[in-house]
């Protein structure tokens, strides 16, 4: 695992070989444990940081210098941290996750903004814990709001606006979605990209049967 842990340092997260040394890691089990905690150590960029916490997760292995790394994922990206938290199976998140939903903001875009409130719900329930009342009707408010803003959304009809999308789409990041849950870049295209994958694109069928005509091509 010290090889591939080493040779992850100086990849960007959008590179092909990032995320095939990410998906390799977990493989490794016991054995990924001292490289990867050493490699934290040494404070890592962020996407390494990133692709080592969530390799540990997933890799099946329990030990107390894990979770403190996780928590600090968490905080940073709570995604990821989620994701990495359902992975790894310690109810310790749960009041993390808690007052996480507790302060949950609806900005950004609404498709985005969904996907990331059931990414921290599932997890929560994941590491079977059961909302107190209050919470659930807090996380239930969020989804109203949420299911609004998505159904206010403006469908795209005009065949300009359209062809301008889908050209924005080529430039977009690989991984739209881990792009867009961090990104501060006004010119980045990952917004309109996850925009377009989303389960909710149904306001994009106008486009997607342009595209699908062969027209858009």
């Amino acid at each position: 695992a010290a090889p591939l842990v080493e040779a992850l340092a100086p990849l960007d997260s959008d590179e092909a070989l990032y995320n095939e040394i990410g998906l390799a890691l977990p493989h490794f089990g016991a054995a990924l444990l001292e490289p990867a905690l050493a490699a934290l150590a040494a404070e890592p960029s962020e996407s390494t940081h990133e692709a080592l916490c969530c390799a540990l997760a997933e890799s099946g292995v329990k030990d107390e210098r894990i979770f403190p790394h996780l928590t600090q994922l968490f905080a940073a990206n709570p995604v990821l941290g989620a994701y990495s938290f359902k992975h790894y199976g310690d109810a310790r998140a749960l009041p993390l996750l808690a007052e996480h939903l507790r302060d949950f903001e609806v900005t950004g875009h609404p498709a985005i903004v969904r996907s990331e409130l059931a990414e921290l719900v599932e997890t929560y329930g994941h590491l079977g814990g059961v909302m107190p009342a209050d919470l659930e009707e807090h996380v239930e408010s969020l989804r109203v709001t949420i299911d609004a803003a998505v159904a206010a959304q403006r469908p795209l009809t005009d065949e300009t606006a359209i062809s301008a999308f889908v050209r924005r789409l080529e430039r977009a990041p690989e991984q739209p979605w881990l792009c867009a849950s961090t990104c501060i870049d006004p010119d980045c295209d990952c917004r309109n990209a996850t925009v377009f994958f989303a389960p909710e694109r149904a306001a994009l069928d106008p486009a997607i049967a342009w595209i699908e005509s062969g027209e858009g091509g």
